[in-house]
């Protein structure tokens, strides 16, 4: 999925006001995340850390888990809003996509070992 299918599908699925500079920093913040915290956590996944986003650049996490980017951002929209409930049911739909996305990626690959780094007196 890319930077524009996403912000498409969020303007469509909750229409908002926010600029698409501050939704750009709020799923950059995102990419970000998952890189650091999930992805780079596992062997033999072949991502590069993110960089700048532009429209067409593909996001990391492909389908069919990519909907979580779309979650998320109904969740900052919401936040952002003071709207509690929207919040509370966007933010449990993304927590369980991405769950979903983290099961999926400890099947293919085995997480990173913390073993090198522990050292035996």
């Amino acid at each position: 999925m890319t930077v524009n299918q996403v912000l498409t599908a969020l303007d469509e699925l909750t229409p908002n006001t926010f600029s698409t500079e501050r939704k750009l920093q709020w799923l950059a913040a995102l990419e970000g995340q998952l890189y650091e915290q999930v992805i780079a956590r596992h062997e033999g996944t072949e991502a590069d850390a993110p960089g700048p986003l532009l429209p067409e650049t593909v996001l990391l996490v492909e389908e069919p888990y990519s909907e979580l980017y779309v979650l998320y951002l109904q969740a900052k929209v919401a936040q952002a809003n003071s709207e509690t409930e929207r919040f509370n049911d966007a933010a449990a739909a993304y927590d369980a996509a991405l769950r979903n996305y983290c099961n999926a990626l400890r099947r293919a690959h085995m997480p990173v070992s913390d073993a090198a780094r522990w050292r035996v007196l």
